[in-house]
């Protein structure tokens, strides 16, 4: 059975919803109720068995064989594992039954499932079969956001923080945001893959640490949901505003247009206007030492340049949604931020077309099977 469409869920009704350690209390933009109703989570059913459903990675989804690939599972409806109404036994295998490296964002029991899930190999025109499996507590590996995003993932910020408390969790655990400038929790809201945090345009900011340094090659993706232009709209800007010192990538830079560049004269149009066109997936991509850049729109290249010699990315500043007046004036986003990324390895056109394909429609990627014994 293919897995439905990505489903807004406003009300909960019935049974009751978990969300992993690290995760915030929240689907979509709304908050849930995580109590297990006094039940003992602890506690094994005389009657537990352990059971798995089949997930069937469609190989022509794949655009090139990537490794080490984070998978965005949303399972609804039917498609949903009967798992225990905590949660406390889901998780995942490989075709051979090895436990793999997963990150649970949402559970709610016979609702909706949302997961990232690492696969070690996805091949081009082959298809991949995972499982998940629940029915038995004992001997459940904990998840690992970390293990999930460490394939030269410098930051990934899901953005579904409910904004309780200023900080944005980074599932690699070594870059944290945190929210300034206004942002609360009436900015949590639905973004693309869950939930997603909305800017005004003003000063609203999520600042982090640096990451870059140098000519370093590096990987800045983001879903962006834009607004009418009101000006300079940053999406990510780490560094010194000073010439080569700093990194950016903006939705408007100049003619209403996509830019990105080193600072200064360091700058390429993209030519590409995204304003009011709905959620959008950018990329760009950084090759280091031959100063190539390549941006991308929805997984397909829109741009290619050669920026001058001489790039070194110094500073610890970095700023999402906003950056100081050093980077010009005017410059908050007038849009919705979610699932933004932050690498130091520049991925290949097939790497970006592949993640379009599993997060812009994740129902179809994958075919979900029924449920059977585990062996």
């Amino acid at each position: 059975m293919r897995t439905g469409k990505a489903l807004i869920v406003v009300t909960l009704l019935g049974g009751c919803s978990f969300q992993p350690q690290g995760a915030d209390n929240r689907i979509d933009g709304g908050p849930v109720d995580s109590s297990i109703d006094g039940a003992d989570t602890d506690a094994e059913p005389p009657s537990a068995v352990a059971k798995r459903r089949p997930i069937t990675l469609l190989g022509a989804r794949i655009a090139s064989n990537v490794d080490d690939f984070p998978v965005w599972l949303e399972l609804t409806g039917g498609d949903v594992p009967a798992a225990r109404v905590d949660g406390q036994d889901l998780y995942f295998t490989d075709s051979a039954g090895l436990a793999i490296p997963y990150e649970i964002r949402s559970w709610s029991q016979g609702t909706r499932l949302q997961a990232w899930v690492k696969v070690a190999r996805l091949n081009q025109g082959a298809d991949t079969t995972i499982f998940v499996r629940y029915g038995v507590v004992s001997g459940v590996p904990a998840p690992s956001p970390t293990a999930v995003f460490d394939n030269a993932f410098a930051a990934v910020w899901h953005m579904d923080d409910t904004l309780q408390t200023p900080t944005v969790i980074d599932a690699t655990g070594t870059h944290p945001g945190t929210a300034t400038a206004g942002l609360g929790q009436a900015d949590s809201i639905a973004g693309k893959l869950g939930g997603g945090i909305d800017f005004d345009g003003d000063l609203n900011a999520v600042t982090f640490t640096n990451p870059y340094t140098g000519n370093q090659a590096h990987t800045i993706s983001a879903w962006v949901s834009q607004r009418d232009h009101l000006g300079l709209d940053a999406l990510v800007v780490v560094g010194t505003p000073m010439q080569h010192r700093s990194r950016f990538l903006y939705t408007n830079y100049s003619s209403d247009h996509i830019g990105a560049g080193f600072f200064a004269n360091d700058v390429t149009d993209a030519g590409i206007n995204i304003n009011n066109a709905g959620w959008t997936l950018l990329h760009w991509v950084f090759e280091g030492s031959n100063r190539t850049s390549r941006i991308y729109r929805n997984g397909i290249r829109i741009h290619d340049d050669t920026f001058q010699p001489g790039i070194a990315t110094q500073g610890t500043d970095g700023y999402l949604g906003w950056s100081p007046t050093g980077w010009g004036g005017d410059n908050g986003l007038n849009g919705t931020l979610d699932e933004i990324r932050l690498a130091t390895a520049a991925r290949d056109d097939g790497w970006i077309a592949t993640e379009f394909a599993n997060q812009n429609a994740p129902s179809d990627f994958y075919l979900v099977g029924a449920e059977e014994l585990v062996p």
